[in-house]
């Protein structure tokens, strides 16, 4: 991608219409970019984005009952999930409608959830629950 510097000599050719074009450009190439490249922040509902954000990837966190966990993303829509010494679980997550959605064996009797996923800062993700039940933090690495 190339870069035009706007020099004096440009302003008095070509007047001020030249650099409203230009400034109009760099607006439009900006608003084109990738959701994860634009901002930290914000809701990610992207189908393309949000597969791959979690296809491989392990993710950790605490959910807002207190609880640690490690999750694994597989590839394949598989998952695995692990709390503490003494608790795991096998499931399978899919992205629905612009949301991460989970069904576990055990985890919320075996029904499915679904998530809006927003960025938070760096690998740092926060799931609000569609059903207004349990939201979780997440840190996700692949």
């Amino acid at each position: 991608m190339g870069y035009t510097i706007i020099t004096t000599k440009v302003l008095m050719e070509e007047g001020m219409s030249k650099i409203v074009r230009y400034c109009t450009l760099a607006t439009l190439v900006a608003l084109a970019l990738p959701i994860t490249a634009r901002a930290d922040h914000g809701r990610i509902s992207s189908a393309d984005d949000l597969h791959v954000l979690f296809a491989g990837a392990t993710g950790s966190g605490t959910s807002s009952r207190g609880s640690a966990y490690v999750v694994k993303f597989s590839a394949d829509g598989s998952a695995t999930v692990k709390s503490g010494s003494n608790f795991s679980d096998r499931g399978k997550w899919t992205i629905e409608s612009g949301t991460y959605c989970a069904q576990w064996t055990k985890v919320r009797g075996g029904k499915k959830g679904c998530f809006e996923v927003s960025h938070k800062a760096g690998t740092k993700y926060h799931l609000k629950a569609i059903d207004g039940a349990e939201d979780a933090d997440v840190e996700i690495v692949k």
